[in-house]
């Protein structure tokens, strides 16, 4: 992405987030809808999409890429999506840049997610509403 130039959207961003080696950066909305864009392919042009998922509506957004850039965990209102970034799809059935994502986990609750972080190792993910949970990323 040029230096000053924005990604324009419809709706207010929630949440952003650049994968660990920058390559890619994942912008969440009002409307749930998080896009990922590539931004070092063509940094002198609009960025390309690689990937979109609508994920939740109503409450904050939070978007954190596990430390090994494998995994995306996204939390908003009341649903959690883990991404794995690394699945190569199937050829022909996906698009070539859409065919490294695949959902891997959904978790929904009854109330809005409040808190999401990603353990330092790339084991474990900590998500929390009314209660704490632990998510195994091994299993």
């Amino acid at each position: 992405l040029p230096l000053g130039r924005c990604l324009r959207t419809q709706s207010s961003i929630l949440a952003v987030a650049f994968s660990q080696d920058g390559k890619i950066i994942a912008v969440g909305n009002e409307t749930g809808l998080v896009t990922f864009f590539d931004v070092e392919t063509n940094p002198n042009k609009v960025p390309e999409t690689l990937y979109e998922t609508v994920i939740g509506i109503g409450g904050d957004m939070a978007i954190k890429w596990t430390p090994n850039g494998k995994y995306v965990a996204i939390a908003s209102g009341p649903t959690f999506v883990l991404l794995d970034t690394s699945y190569s799809g199937k050829l022909g059935t996906h698009p070539r840049s859409s065919a490294r994502f695949r959902v891997r986990k959904v978790v929904q609750s009854g109330l809005n997610f409040t808190s999401l972080s990603v353990c330092p190792n790339n084991q474990f993910i900590a998500l929390a509403d009314d209660q704490t949970r632990i998510l195994d990323l091994k299993n």
